[in-house]
């Protein structure tokens, strides 16, 4: 059977060659079923988390605003062109109270909802297989995340997705996620500016704030944003918005790139605003920004930009997969700058720095990123610096092997991770 012809997961070539069933039967039986760790065991699972300890609760927490920006990138950096204007000035002239630095992402021009997923539950796609989204396929029951923890601490909880409220499922996911509330393009917004038909992050972030300040002011706040502005389907033969900014080598001067190093500098403008608000504002508050991967541009585009740069940031292997990310508060906190890691890691680091007391989870999720600062679905780095393949399964090793094990509990196994926590909290040995 040759028919339907679907795009499903990257099945288009193995349903046009081998027709849709076997292509979906073999599909499913390579990258639907879980795949326990060797040695597993809820055993396991105690003794792991047994050298950490909860954190102890505060008197106070910050506002948290997360923005995951669509297909935020910074090519010229990644890829080590120049351009006649700053892309990203603003965010380049931040220096106190801010860590910054870049990501390795597992998905490359779209799969947006499984960089959001390692961010939220602080699991990585590198111990899933590749055609894997969890939001569409693992998320049935209630998932451990921050939002969670958060709520825990008091958090009032809200995403905000200005596009399709079932897009990745997110309608029925977030509230698995603990997501009190999920804003979308189908709600009464008071901005509704477009930028090639997406809404503009200018109009998005003003609707944040929006969101913000009809907040419960009794309730510290917490909002995740998913947006819009820079999505692909990019302009091949003229821009629908303003060039403000060009290569200065013409054999890059593409429009497809031209356009997105536009969108780019329009983003970077519209974060100004949203920190220039928050300055002001007397109550505590941290904003995360960090990209989900980088843009889907043409192949010949890429070509020309990686034969016309000088890069060196990171392994050339995982050039398309870095994207960067910027933590900034309205008050004191530790800058860091050219930090490399990953968005498993984030929220442990945001956490951190918020000063949210941390899970045994997050604990063992920041002395992970200490072996192994960054981690994705080819491969990671260690503390020398070095990259290694995960085709060189040393993954199944030391701590990553700890972490593959937690990973699947959470994910697989939730009474098992439950009874975990509940032993834990009992002093530790395990329940009959």
């Amino acid at each position: 059977v040759y028919s339907p012809d679907v795009s499903y997961w990257n099945m288009v070539n193995d349903t046009q060659n081998f027709g849709y069933i076997s292509s979906f039967v073999a599909y499913a039986k390579h990258d639907l079923a879980p795949r326990k760790p060797a040695g597993y065991s809820q055993e396991q699972i105690l003794d792991i988390l047994k050298g950490y300890e909860d954190g102890r609760p505060s008197s106070e927490y910050p506002n948290i605003i997360v923005i995951m920006n669509e297909a935020f990138a910074d090519l010229p950096k990644t890829y080590g062109f120049a351009t006649d204007e700053e892309g990203t000035p603003f965010i380049d002239s931040l220096e106190e109270n801010v860590i910054k630095g870049d990501i390795l992402v597992s998905v490359f021009g779209g799969s947006t909802a499984n960089t959001e997923y390692e961010f939220l539950t602080g699991n990585t796609m590198a111990f899933l297989s590749e055609g894997n989204v969890p939001y569409m396929q693992f998320i049935k029951s209630e998932q451990e995340s921050l939002v969670h923890e958060l709520k825990d601490f008091g958090y009032q909880t809200i995403a905000f997705h200005p596009y399709a409220a079932g897009n990745y499922k997110r309608n029925i996911v977030y509230p698995l996620l603990g997501f009190d509330k999920y804003v979308t393009a189908e709600d009464d917004l008071n901005y509704r500016e477009n930028l090639r038909g997406y809404m503009s992050d200018e109009a998005d972030f003003l609707n944040l704030i929006d969101i913000y300040e009809k907040r419960d002011i009794k309730r510290p706040f917490f909002i995740f944003n998913v947006t819009m502005q820079n999505h692909g389907g990019y302009s091949l033969y003229n821009s629908e918005v303003d060039i403000t900014i060009k290569p200065e080598s013409e054999k890059i001067q593409h429009v497809q790139l031209l356009e997105y190093l536009s969108l780019i500098k329009e983003t970077d403008r519209a974060f100004k605003g949203l920190v220039e608000y928050f300055e002001k504002e007397d109550d505590k508050t941290i904003i995360m920004m960090f990209g989900d991967h980088q843009p889907g541009l043409d192949a010949d585009v890429y070509n020309a930009v990686k034969e016309s740069g000088e890069s060196g940031s990171v392994e050339m292997s995982e050039l398309p997969y870095a994207v960067p990310f910027v933590l900034w508060a309205n008050y004191d906190i530790e800058s860091k700058d050219s930090v490399l890691t990953s968005p498993n890691y984030l929220r442990a680091m945001l956490f951190e720095a918020a000063g949210i007391p941390l899970s045994r989870y997050d604990q063992f999720l920041l002395a992970c990123q200490q072996k192994y600062p960054a981690i994705n679905r080819m491969g990671y780095y260690d503390e020398a610096g070095n990259f290694m393949s995960m085709a060189n399964g040393l993954e199944q090793e030391g701590i990553l092997r700890e972490y593959r094990m937690l990973q699947y509990a959470n994910m697989f196994d939730k009474t098992a991770w439950k009874q975990a926590m509940t032993d834990l909290a009992m002093g530790g040995t395990l329940s009959d």
